[in-house]
């Protein structure tokens, strides 16, 4: 895309179309979010983070996606699907992403792997805050998407007379 700036000079530079994010063509992905590690984020308080990881995964609820999970446990209230590795995946799927370490390093490996990946900033947390903006510019640098929860909910709900739309969405940050 050329730009003009000025009488007889332009510019080119890289412009993407605006991706929507599709909750019948998404899935929801939760990497390593372990109580333990809740110390190491200091870019949230403790409570928000919380809050914040339990918005993360109520969107598997909400818009009725399917969820992976990974955990070092087989005794959750869940039916487990054990899968060896991403290839075993939909590779129509969005994925969302949380946690940095896991967040940055699996958002780029998938995205690698031609997927569209959407990361929650709201979710993902390390330490310090400074940590966090560099893996956010490096993934969006990767074409990653990183989007706040709240971001996320309205790109999903796309029109609020659509199920789940405004009337179910917005009370629900605050359940």
């Amino acid at each position: 895309m050329s730009v003009r700036f000025a009488p007889g000079t332009t510019s080119t530079f890289n412009h993407k179309a605006f991706e929507r994010i599709d909750k019948n063509d998404a899935a929801l992905l939760i990497i390593d979010h372990q109580v333990g590690l809740f110390q190491m984020v200091k870019d949230f308080t403790p409570a928000e983070f919380r809050n914040n990881i339990l918005a993360h995964a109520s969107l598997g609820k909400l818009f009725n996606l399917p969820v992976i999970l990974t955990t070092s446990t087989e005794s959750v209230s869940l039916t487990l699907v054990i899968r060896r590795s991403e290839q075993s995946l939909n590779p129509r799927y969005v994925l969302f992403i949380c946690q940095y370490v896991c967040t940055t390093f699996s958002a780029m490996s998938l995205r690698g792997a031609g997927y569209t990946v959407y990361g929650n900033a709201d979710a993902s947390g390390t330490s310090p805050a400074k940590a966090a903006e560099d893996a956010k510019a490096r993934m969006r640098s990767a074409g990653i998407h990183v989007y706040s929860t709240f971001a996320i909910v309205c790109d999903l709900t796309r029109d609020r007379r659509n199920k789940p739309g405004a009337s179910e969405a917005l009370p629900w940050p605050d359940r």
